[in-house]
């Protein structure tokens, strides 16, 4: 009988236990949901053991998933602070954790729920929470977890979290170039030529050289009028090109990536016109371009190559194999005749040496995005498989916020996830795209900016339906709208550039650009151009039209600018280059016709205002986002004179938030692509 009592004493009191971390339990999801951080945070900081619990009532979602439903960066940061592994550390497989899978009818083991924090954000339609549980992933670019989610050989179990030890560095050595030069002197040339050729076809388009049969690279025909490199390695002439433009570019069997005139000098004579021929291994220059043999040939094995600080538009050769009498320094220099052909040859040289396995120099401490990684973590799908763009298109509006105002962040998160990676025309296990999802629940501005984005609109769901049947005739007009106005003024937006192994590229993602008023405004665009501490263009200018969102007090772009030079191609690794954007918009008094008549003349559109961001490796913030403010008029005048001392510039009361991403491509990534 005492044993009886004792029992039912002991089950009485882990029942009341049990009850009073049940209401605990509650209280502290609840507070989550509210997105109320400082009251969070007090109750974390007595009882921490709990930011680990799941809520069994909700499919063993964690504390991490109901802050993210918030749409609250600051609580989910003060439960992912919370969220330690062993070590203590905060463990950013929190982030990637799945809630149970359910059915339609709430039961376990359906086909829904299954679920990572970042759903839960997407599906809140806060951007904000989205990119804040993003960087918790991507804040160690060299942990073991984030490794395994590249290789696909990640296995997030739904309840449980995976072991916590991902934060184990490598570290790994490079030779020096001189070395690295002497190990692949070593190695056959054809190794060499191999390696060589892959760069070439990874980068063809880069260059700007057709594809070609391999017979024709090795047995070049002679036709009449044109002379070709023969086996001993004489010159192309200019002449034979344009009498010939689809001839195979070759240079004793190896593939010409780059020749023109240049201005040649050693360290200490004068400098001398050149024609300079840029093979996959060497760089040969003669003294016109008729001449069969060359004045000099430069292997590029175990050379170095970087812009001068010392002359303009001229780069430097510094190679041990260029020690003579008549070169005690062992260095070359070679000058372009503007900054934009000294771009056009610096880009071929990269290629050159990253084929050949040399040491370059590269950009120090700025966070580089793995692109790749990046749309793997946002294209994660939930037991319905929908991405995070699903989630967002068909987003719930929150208590006492405008229509407005939800759809306005709605469509930012959409742009932005599509911007980053999320595949724009996935469909989810019922075979609807988030536009159909934007649709049906009657987000036509949502739909709107997904069609600005690019999607499909001939895709046929599960039913058979078209997103434009789910909609009355008289909206397909206003979907349309934003598309139509793209394609009327064309995007001269250029593609991302081919990344050169262990090279840092830019890219500039344009958000908000608010404003007092947009009204008077008329097909507004950007125009953005790369300019160094001279004012000159160092690559071709583009062109930013169409935005995805008009409010009345500002713009939403949901685009991206990726810059085609190489970080590394710059002035010191980019100071005193700037990336200048400017405002440019149409007179509203003009009809509507005559402007689209008139677009792209001169006269017709006015620079309003300009705005300009250094290229400083300290000054490139890729984790947060910038705010640029811009000044009246032309940037051409704010520079006043030839010397690029700026005058006084006026404040015109406009901001641009921007985003930007600094991308580097290893070498490893760089082989399997080719």
């Amino acid at each position: 009988q005492k044993r009886a009592v004792a029992r039912i004493s002991l089950a009485g009191r882990a029942f009341l236990r049990n009850l009073a971390l049940a209401r605990v339990t509650s209280k502290l999801f609840d507070t989550a949901e509210r997105g109320a951080g400082g009251e969070l945070e007090l109750m974390l900081t007595e009882l921490p053991h709990l930011a680990r619990l799941r809520q069994r009532r909700r499919g063993m979602r964690t504390l991490l998933h109901a802050a993210a439903a918030s749409g609250n960066e600051g609580t989910c940061d003060v439960v992912y602070q919370a969220f330690t592994d062993y070590d203590g550390k905060p463990d950013p497989a929190a982030v990637l954790v799945k809630t149970t899978p359910w059915n339609t009818r709430g039961f376990f083991g359906g086909g829904g729920g299954a679920e990572t924090p970042l759903h839960c954000a997407a599906a809140a339609g806060h951007l904000s929470a989205v990119v804040a549980l993003l960087g918790y992933l991507e804040a160690d670019a060299e942990a073991e977890l984030l490794r395994q989610i590249k290789e696909d050989t990640t296995k997030l179990d739904p309840v449980f979290l995976m072991s916590p030890k991902h934060f184990k560095r490598r570290n790994t050595t490079r030779a020096s170039a001189f070395r690295s030069g002497l190990r692949d002197r070593r190695r056959s040339s054809a190794i060499t030529q191999e390696r060589a050729q892959q760069a070439l076809g990874v980068n063809a388009k880069l260059l700007g050289l057709a594809e070609e049969p391999a017979e024709a690279e090795k047995t070049p025909a002679k036709k009449k009028g044109a002379f070709f490199f023969s086996k001993r390695g004489s010159a192309t002439a200019a002449a034979a090109e344009a009498a010939d433009p689809d001839s195979p570019r070759t240079a004793g069997g190896e593939a010409i990536l780059k020749q023109g005139w240049l201005r040649k000098r050693r360290e200490t004579n004068r400098f001398q016109k050149r024609w300079v021929v840029l093979t996959a291994t060497e760089l040969r220059y003669y003294h016109r371009p008729m001449d069969r043999t060359a004045a000099k040939t430069v292997d590029l094995t175990g050379a170095m190559v970087k812009k001068s600080a010392a002359q303009a538009h001229t780069f430097e050769i510094h190679s041990p194999l260029l020690l003579d009498r008549r070169n005690r320094e062992g260095r070359l220099y070679f000058q372009a005749a503007s900054e934009m052909e000294l771009q056009s040859w610096l880009t071929p040289l990269r290629v050159v040496l990253s084929a050949t396995n040399q040491s370059l120099q590269t950009v120090q401490d700025v966070f580089v995005v793995d692109m790749a990684l990046r749309g793997k973590l946002l294209g994660a799908t939930d037991g319905e498989v929908r991405t995070l763009l699903h989630r967002a298109a068909g987003a719930a509006r929150g208590d006492g916020e405008s229509p407005e105002e939800f759809r306005g962040r709605v469509v930012q998160l959409c742009c932005w996830l599509v911007e980053n990676g999320v595949g724009v025309d996935a469909a989810d296990d019922a075979g609807e795209t988030a536009l159909h999802t934007a649709l049906a629940g009657g987000h036509v501005e949502v739909g709107a900016a997904l069609v600005f984005k690019g999607t499909d609109l001939n895709f046929v769901d599960g039913e058979g339906q078209k997103a434009l049947d789910l909609v009355p005739q008289e909206m397909v007009g206003q979907i349309m709208a934003r598309s139509l106005f793209k394609a009327q003024h064309g995007c001269r937006l250029l593609p991302p550039p081919v990344l050169i192994p262990d090279l840092t590229y830019l890219s500039i993602y344009f958000g908000a650009h608010m404003m007092a008023s947009t009204s008077a405004l008329a097909d507004p665009h950007l125009h953005i151009t790369v300019r160094n501490k001279s004012g000159e263009l160092l690559e071709e200018a583009q062109d930013m039209s169409g935005t995805a969102l008009d409010r009345e007090e500002y713009l939403y772009w949901g685009q991206s600018w990726h810059m085609q030079t190489a970080l590394e191609n710059l002035d010191a690794a980019g100071k005193g280059t700037v990336v200048v954007v400017e405002l440019i918009a149409a007179e509203a008094s003009r009809p509507e016709a005559e402007r689209q008549s008139m677009y792209g003349e001169d006269g017709a559109f006015t620079t309003l205002a300009w705005a300009s961001m250094e290229l400083d490796g300290n000054l490139v913030d890729t984790k947060t986002g910038v705010q640029l403010e811009m000044f009246e008029g032309a940037y051409e005048y704010a520079r006043g004179g030839k010397k690029g001392r700026k005058g006084r510039a006026v404040e015109a009361d406009r901001f641009l938030q921007i985003n930007t991403i600094v991308q580097k491509q290893s070498e490893k990534d760089f082989e399997s692509r080719a």
